[in-house]
């Protein structure tokens, strides 16, 4: 009777300290649209400021007027200063607009596949990967026209013609709704004004031709004399050349050491203009399936090893056996499954209450092999470990998501993901035997599953990526320092979680 009674203030505790939980999410209230897109607003307008803080003499020459129905094509030639003049006209329409209006939004379209990808769901998937937005709500926005899409880069798509009807059809044919693109060649978009830019105009540099040669030349130290009277393509590959020396000077600093010197960050400048954007998560590509499979089991296999020991100290056996298995499981996950994407901790409310649901459901089988009190306790925690989690990110307003911040988040949902099933596990052990053991068991369960998961996840294989090319000479080992510094020192430029090379010239002369 006692215990009984023991049973069902457990199973009292865990449905009150459930609903507790759930009523303190929710007085935080849903974030309206309004709201959702004044902080939008807020995090682009301070993202493109900080770049073209660094990107510096680059913006004097490419005013653009952006016509009030914001429907606008920009074209010029490589190195015209294209990009500078889209992020420009993105601070402008930020700036101008009324509070819970649109905002406007810069999209580099080298990423989109217009035979394969829709412009609105491409457009979504963009904008929850750099502002932190879930996917359905980024949708929404998109399909309900607030967000004003500033495209960058029409002649580096796949298929432009295919991508130009793509936009038109989705973007009101009769051409109203606003729209901004950039492109080398001269395209005709139904209501949009055309700029041309033209040559930089700066005194004392009136023989450079292009704001790529002018920034080169002034981020390089050269004189003007030195290029007159040559042709603009020799001009422009005598600064590339000179150009790494120039941003990485061997001069010590303060205290003596020198952080990077030209010869090594040359070398893996070289390794990173291969790719076309420089996304952490994607780097994982340039390492063999089975330097990952073998990297995933020397890691795995010696922790499960150690966490068993430490908890079985009596039967090594049984841990080596275990930990073993374990190697060969990431081992084959790291083989066949080898590229993970970025996770996050929040996705639509829709499945936050299915997942609540099923949740309940798994947690009520394990329970039932023990009692149906258990499975009642074991169904309320799968609930809220599967179905509220996620809500507290739902409701958060966009935030910059930069390349730092997106790596912390999947770690953080690694972290996370790997919890609920050794939590569920403990919880039946707790009422299977006694709640002391589920400390234990939660450990336990953990080496099975957890580690398992970690495996798997994007930020570990960034992890192993980092070892595996600091090892070969490719990249240095603190990568993320190293592409931070590269875009401080202008080399590089970021556009949300991702960086590029400054510009697509200098990365063509340096994957040479």
């Amino acid at each position: 009777m006692l215990e009984t009674a023991d049973q069902v203030a457990s199973v009292a505790g865990f449905v009150v300290a459930a609903i507790g939980l759930v009523l303190a999410l929710r007085r935080r209230g849903p974030v309206s649209t309004a709201q959702r897109l004044d902080r939008l607003a807020e995090v682009v307008g301070a993202q493109w400021r900080d770049e073209v803080e660094v990107r510096g003499i680059a913006t004097a020459w490419t005013t653009v007027v952006v016509p009030e129905h914001r429907r606008l094509v920009i074209v010029g030639p490589a190195g015209a200063g294209k990009t500078v003049a889209a992020i420009r006209v993105v601070r402008e329409l930020v700036a101008r607009r009324a509070p819970g209006g649109p905002v406007a939004v810069l999209f580099p379209l080298h990423s989109w596949d217009p035979l394969k990808d829709h412009p609105h769901r491409w457009m979504a998937a963009e904008l929850a990967r750099d502002y932190g937005i879930s996917p359905a709500v980024a949708l929404e926005l998109v399909r309900a026209r607030r967000i004003v899409p500033v495209l960058d880069g029409l002649d580096e798509v796949s298929d432009p013609v295919a991508a130009l009807r793509a936009l038109e059809r989705v973007h009101d044919p009769a051409g109203v709704d606003p729209l901004i693109l950039t492109s080398r060649d001269r395209v005709v978009v139904t209501g949009a004004e055309v700029v041309e830019l033209g040559p930089p105009r700066v005194a004392g540099w009136e023989g450079v031709s292009s704001p790529l040669s002018l920034w080169l030349a002034m981020a390089s130290g050269a004189k003007p004399a030195e290029l007159v009277g040559l042709p603009e393509a020799e001009v422009e590959r005598r600064l590339l050349d000179r150009f790494v020396g120039a941003a990485y000077p061997d001069t010590p600093r303060p205290d003596g050491r020198r952080r990077w010197r030209a010869g090594q960050v040359e070398r893996w400048l070289r390794f990173l203009a291969r790719e076309e954007d420089i996304a952490w998560w994607r780097l994982v590509r340039s390492v063999p399936r089975t330097a990952i499979a073998l990297l995933s089991a020397l890691v795995v296999g010696p922790v499960v090893y150690a966490g068993l020991v430490l908890w079985l100290p009596e039967d090594t056996g049984l841990a080596l056996m275990i930990a073993l298995s374990n190697a060969f499981v990431v081992a084959l996950l790291g083989f066949l499954r080898p590229y993970p994407d970025v996770q996050r901790l929040h996705t639509g409310l829709r499945l936050h209450v299915w997942s609540a649901l099923g949740g309940f459901g798994f947690g009520c089988l394990l329970g039932w092999a023990v009692s149906p009190i258990a499975a009642v306790a074991v169904g309320t925690v799968s609930a809220v470990l599967w179905g509220v989690v996620g809500r507290i990110h739902d409701n958060a307003p966009p935030r910059t998501a930069g390349p730092l911040s997106v790596l912390r988040a999947d770690l953080a949902a690694t972290v996370v993901g790997s919890l609920p099933i050794p939590a569920l596990l403990a919880t039946l052990v707790a009422f299977a035997s006694s709640p002391w053991k589920a400390p234990a068991a939660f450990f336990t369960f953990w080496l099975f599953y957890g580690v398992v998961w970690l495996s798997g996840t994007a930020w570990t294989r960034f992890t192993l990526t980092r070892l595996w090319l600091a090892a070969r000479g490719r990249t240095p080992l603190r990568l993320m320092t190293f592409l931070a510094d590269a875009h401080h020192r202008g080399v590089l430029r970021r556009t949300g979680p991702t960086y590029e090379f400054r510009h697509a010239r200098l990365r063509d002369h340096l994957a040479r």
